[in-house]
């Protein structure tokens, strides 16, 4: 059983060893490698088989509680690291964090394939527990969150995927994702609140991000349609400090976020230090595609 009193570091970092001892002698990396080849073939079924018996194994005997002193994360990579750390000391939590399951797949991989596959299975309720797990293990994924605003739009519960979505935003550095986000809250807002002009500055945010956004495009023309129809008239307005006021009046942010920001600077601190200037460069792409107000 893996279970200690974690009251120091020493004993800290013996413990998190014993965790990742374990993912070897599971085959973890292989058997979510499995998973992935069968979720991309529509073999649902298996690859749930698959991970709910992996994780069955994974969780048996073994308990550990982040705490105020010591926490242990699976990250996918340094820059999610760098996020939590920094949050944390943004929030004032003096926390060793630990970072686990370094090999191919972070623990938070196991869980949110599980759920990825639980998902096109509609097993929504098992889906939305496979997905917490995943973000216990990766609290800064915004694909995590995204995979989890996907099933609260499953079960008909859009102010939960608001909710995540906006979380989503706090952590993504991908100029993909950061259009889908900017998508679905303009579908939020036009559904729901039918606050078109909202929707549709969204809709037009969207694409600074992804130019062609078909979606988006659909989105607009949606509310277009709804307009003509009451016989009622909204400019689509794609000026960028129009876009930047209208929502940062509404609390949504208008680009990454500075965690984000300050993340992606750290990092590039470190490569520059190791002189890796191929990672540099990748990292100063990254920023500018996130960055509208340059």
């Amino acid at each position: 059983m893996l279970i200690g009193d974690i009251n120091n570091k020493k004993s800290f970092k013996k413990f998190a060893q014993q965790f990742d001892n374990e993912k070897s002698k599971l085959n973890i990396d292989e058997k979510v490698d499995k998973a992935i080849e069968l979720i991309q073939e529509n073999k649902f079924q298996s690859a749930y088989k698959i991970l709910g018996k992996l994780i069955k194994n994974f969780e048996a005997g073994k308990s550990f509680e982040n705490n105020e002193k010591f926490a242990l994360y699976s990250f996918n990579g340094p820059m999610e690291h760098a996020m939590k750390a920094y949050e944390n000391k943004k929030n004032n939590i003096n926390q060793e964090l630990m970072h686990i399951g370094e090999d191919k797949h972070s623990y938070f991989n196991m869980y949110y394939y599980f759920a990825d596959a639980l998902i096109e299975l509609e097993k929504f309720d098992e889906a939305e527990d496979a997905i917490k797990k995943a973000i216990r293990w990766n609290p800064v994924s915004d694909t995590g969150y995204i995979q989890y605003a996907t099933i609260a739009h499953n079960k008909n519960n859009p102010e939960l995927e608001k909710e995540l979505i906006n979380k989503a935003l706090e952590y993504t550095y991908n100029p993909t994702y950061m259009a889908l986000c900017y998508t679905v809250l303009g579908y939020y807002y036009a559904n729901e609140k039918q606050q078109y002009e909202l929707a549709l500055s969204l809709f037009a945010h969207s694409m600074n991000y992804k130019k062609d956004n078909s979606e988006a495009i659909d989105g607009i023309n949606d509310i277009f349609q709804i307009l003509s129809n009451s016989g009622r008239k909204i400019d689509l307005k794609s000026n960028s400090n129009y876009l930047k006021e209208i929502l940062l009046k509404n609390n949504i942010p208008y680009e990454a976020s500075d965690l984000v920001k300050d993340s992606i600077n750290y990092n590039i601190e470190i490569c520059e230090e190791l002189n890796d200037f191929e990672e540099i460069n990748t990292l100063q792409e990254t920023l500018s595609q996130i960055t509208i107000n340059k």
